[in-house]
Order: structure tokens, then sequence, then C-alpha cells
């Protein structure tokens, strides 16, 4: 009897194959995903469309308007309110009287009668001596400068045949070697007078600008520049003399001398000086 070769059995069959096809989707699922690892991954946000990129046009930088310069107003500068000037005490002409001719304690005599001296030492070199007289009638009135010997006259300042007032000067013009030392009055005794010795600068101030009505021997300061004066009189045979005194080492200048009434004009030099006028009634003198 021939042994027969046994057969596969059928049961396990399926299995074989099961197991194969399993195998063989197992090394697929393998391959693929070795296959999907080393392929390069795109980028997330890259959808596989390559993505132009646009070439930027420049934008136009807007031209700026220019902002306008503001010009600063200028902070005005405060202006110094300058200092009033004390008015001085003394006008020019008076300090140069006082300069030229000195100046002193005044010297007054009230209520003299007779003939006296009036002694004032040798300090006061030139001075305006102011006289009032009373009860003269037709006495003579005589005023003399003495030297300091109390004796000797070196000028002779009122000569009055009756009643005086006046205003004259003494040393104007210097008396050379000779210093004033006393006023000699020479009246008689019945007659009253007064007098008060001043220094130059208390003559009245000019320029003689206004006319005035006046008479009689009067001193003037003059500070004003050279001009035209007018000298006039108005009774007939009635004198007047007009002179300019610079200080006592210069010539004073006559400006007017007549014996007699008189309309007359000439110059006036410019000042500082003194002004005198002697005349023996009313009389108008103005300068310019």
């Amino acid at each position: 009897m021939s042994e027969t070769a046994p057969k596969a059995s059928s049961s396990k069959l399926p299995w074989i194959i099961v197991s194969a096809l399993a195998a063989v989707i197992v090394i697929a699922l393998i391959t693929f995903v070795v296959a999907a690892n080393s392929a390069p991954k795109p980028d997330p946000t890259n959808s596989g469309i390559p993505t132009v990129t646009p070439t930027p046009h420049p934008t136009a930088t807007p031209t700026k308007t220019p902002t306008p310069t503001v010009t600063p107003t200028a902070t005005p500068t405060p202006t110094k309110t300058a200092s009033p000037t004390p008015s001085p005490t003394v006008v020019p002409v008076t300090a140069w009287a006082d300069k030229t001719y000195g100046t002193f304690t005044p010297v007054s005599r009230s209520n003299q009668t007779g003939t006296k001296v009036v002694d004032f030492g040798n300090n006061i070199t030139a001075g305006v001596v102011k006289i009032d007289t009373t009860n003269l009638n037709d006495a003579d009135f005589l005023v003399e400068v003495l030297a300091t010997d109390n004796s000797t006259v070196i000028d002779t300042i009122v000569t009055s045949a009756g009643t005086y007032s006046g205003t004259v000067a003494f040393g104007l013009a210097g008396y050379g070697d000779q210093t004033a030392g006393a006023l000699k009055i020479t009246t008689a005794n019945d007659v009253t007078w007064s007098v008060l010795i001043s220094p130059v600068s208390s003559a009245t101030p000019g320029p003689l600008s206004t006319q005035s009505s006046t008479g009689g021997d009067m001193v003037y300061l003059y500070a004003g520049g050279a001009a035209t004066l007018h000298a006039q009189t108005f009774v007939p045979d009635q004198g007047i003399v007009v002179t300019e005194f610079f200080g006592p080492k210069t010539a004073a200048q006559t400006l007017v001398n007549s014996p007699s009434m008189v309309d007359q004009r000439g110059p006036i030099t410019a000042g500082p000086a003194v002004v005198t006028i002697k005349a023996d009634g009313s009389w108008n003198v103005t300068v310019g």
C-alpha cells in the first residue's frame, strides 16, 4: 500500500494569506512615512504657489511747508528817567561875580547923620552900595572910597546936591596898588542917611531885556551876548553914563556918555559883566 503525502491543512491557508497581506500593508505604510518625513516640508504659510513680491514704488515725501520764522518782538529797553538836575542856587553870572570880585558879609549903617566913615577893613576890594538920604534939601551929599589908611581918597562914587537915592558900585576896575578900606560920607549934620554895602554878586541880574522907566544910579549884572544897547533920557540937559566892567584887571568899556538928553544905540560886549548906569533923572536902557 503506497503512502500518500499529507496535505496542508486547509484551515491555516487563510491566516497565512491575511498575514502576508498585513505584512505588505505595514511595509507600505512604513515606506510612505519614511518618504514623507524625508521630503522637504513646505513653509506653513507657503501654499505652494510662488508669491510674487511687488517692487515697492517709492512713496514721494511730501514737501514740507516751511514754518514761517517768527521774528521775536523786541522787548523795548526801558528808558531811564533822568534824575532831575537840581536847580542851581546861583546863576552863572552871579558865580562869576563872586569869583571875580569876592564875597563878604554885607555891611550896613542905618539912620546915620552928618559926616562919617564906614570902615569895612581891607577884606572888601569891590562892592555895591545902596544909599538913601532924607532931609537933604539943598545940602551936598558926597560919598568917597578911602584906602585902608582911612584918609586917602581913591574914588568918588556919589556927588549930589539934593536928596539922593540910588545904587552905585566901587572897585569894579580895581585901584591899582591901592586897596579900598572904607567909605566916607560927607554931608550936613541934619541930613539922615543909610548905606548897605554888599558883594557885587548882589546886583540885579541882566540882561536888560525889557524897557524900564526908572531913574538915578543903578548896577546890573549882564549875562547876555554881544548885542545893541539902546539908551534914552527924557529931560533936557540930563546926563547919563553907561559903563560895562569885566573885572579889576580888564579895561572897562564906556557904552554911553552924554551930558544932555539922549536917544542912542551902540554895541554892548558879551557878558559876564557888570553894567553901571549913572543918571540925573529918569531913563530907559534896553539890550537887544
